[in-house]
Parts: C-alpha cells; structure tokens; sequence
C-alpha cells in the first residue's frame, strides 16, 4: 500500500470524484477525513467501504474559513498531522457572459478558488509543522482551454494552476508539493445536468451532444473516468521527492496533449 501510514484531507469528499478519491486512498493504506457540506452522504462512504475506523467525517463549507481551521484542527487531534490535501470542492453554471450576474460569478468563483485559497492556506501551515506533505487540487481541461458559456469556471480553473505553482515555489523549503489534475468531462451529476442543459440549447439528443459537443476532441470519443482521476491522485500523493511539483497533469484521452 503506497500511502501507509499517511493521513489525507479530501475537501470535497461526497460527490462522485470525490468519493472515489475517498475509496481508493482507503485501498492504499491512508487515514482519511472527509470534509464536506453534506456529512450524512460521507458517513455512508465510511460504511460502504467499510473503513469507520479508518477515517472521520468533518462537516465543512469551502466558503467558510473559520470552518476550514477547525476541520484542520480537529484532524490534527485526531491523527496528529496532515500528509495530503485534495481540493475537490467545484460548482459551476453555463451562463454566456452578458446573462451571468455578477453574484454568480462571485459565487462560483468563491468555491473553486476562495475555498482553494483558504483550505491550502491552513494546510501549508500545518504541514509546515510535520516535515511537509502533498497539496493537490482537482483543475480541469477548462484550466488550460476556454469554453463557452463557462467564463466564471475557466478563469477559477486557470487560477488555481497558479496558486498551486506559487504553493509549489513557497513550498519546496518545507517540502511541501502542489499539483494540479486536469481531466476533461467525468460522468458525474454536475456533468449529467449539462448534457442535458446542452441537449435542450443545441436541439440535439444526449448522445449527439457527448459525440460532437464534449468529446470531438478527444483520441477515443471516451470519457474520463472517476477510477482514472483518482489513481493520478495517489500517483501524486505518492510522489517521493520535488522533482514532481507545480505541475498540470492533463487526464483527457488525449484532448489537449503537453
């Protein structure tokens, strides 16, 4: 087991990536905490995957920085250091530029890269502390390409690759790690509802929509998978040295090379 030993913070814990983020550190050897703002459903993970005392659960709002300290707190008493960091936590809403208020893009915006602010704040802070550790966060294809109707999402995506090469520069001295994975569309609900919001916009059906919309540019017409994401993630986690730091790893099935 390659994370033996180690304790990992999953901000973001309850959705689909998530979740199998959670699964599979648990496979590797890893404590887990899962700080999320739907507790109830990471409880369950816990049960499912038969790990109670493997990991706890952290009520948490990304948004929230007082919240974020106390998750940081807590998992520290619990299992006296923090070796990983996964920033998971992302919303999004298709909206052109000229139909998005201003309120909207704060909001999403204030999740994906406020929340990522906050929570590698504290743990670079902690980390600090225990000899270093891995702070990673779930980018995107949109972190390297633009997109329509997407505008509040692209430039939080394309923000956090440059905080967590700024993490990666400040970092090294404490050997502390940043990376970023970068995948194109997942199957999860979020990605669900905008195959359907696309299907109504473009008068196509879901299947046309996947095939000429999200994956043209993909090598297989093939989407990535919550499997493949969250085995990059213990790829990076695992990491033993700087030589792999400040980096975008694109998982696309090709979309995008380099």
């Amino acid at each position: 087991m390659r994370l033996h030993n180690k304790v990992t913070f999953i901000a973001g814990a309850s959705g689909g990536i998530g979740s199998s983020l959670v699964q599979r550190f648990l496979q590797e050897g890893s404590k887990v905490i899962l700080a999320d703002r739907n507790p109830s459903a990471c409880q369950e993970l816990l049960k499912k995957f038969g790990k109670d005392d493997q990991g706890i659960v952290i009520e948490m709002d990304v948004t929230n920085e007082s919240q974020i300290n106390s998750a940081f707190d807590a998992s520290i008493k619990k299992f006296g250091k923090i070796d990983v960091v996964i920033y998971n936590a992302g919303i999004n809403e298709l909206k052109s530029i000229i139909d998005l208020s201003y309120a909207e893009w704060s909001k999403i915006l204030k999740v994906n890269l406020d929340g990522g602010f906050l929570t590698s704040k504290k743990a670079m802070c902690e980390m600090k502390k225990t000899g270093g550790g891995s702070i990673i966060f779930m980018g995107s294809i949109r972190s390297k390409i633009g997109g329509e109707n997407d505008a509040p999402y692209v430039a939080s995506k394309h923000a956090i690759l440059g905080l967590a090469r700024v993490i990666a520069t400040e970092g090294a001295k404490h050997n502390i790690r940043s990376n970023v994975i970068c995948p194109d569309y997942i199957r999860t609900p979020l990605v669900e509802k905008q195959i359907e919001q696309l299907a109504q916009e473009h008068h196509m059906s879901k299947e046309n929509v996947i095939k000429k919309v999200m994956l043209p540019s993909t090598v297989d017409g093939e989407f990535t998978t919550v499997e493949d994401i969250s085995e990059v993630a213990v790829f990076c986690a695992a990491f033993p040295s700087n030589a792999l730091t400040g980096q975008s790893i694109l998982v696309t099935h090709g979309w995008e090379m380099g």
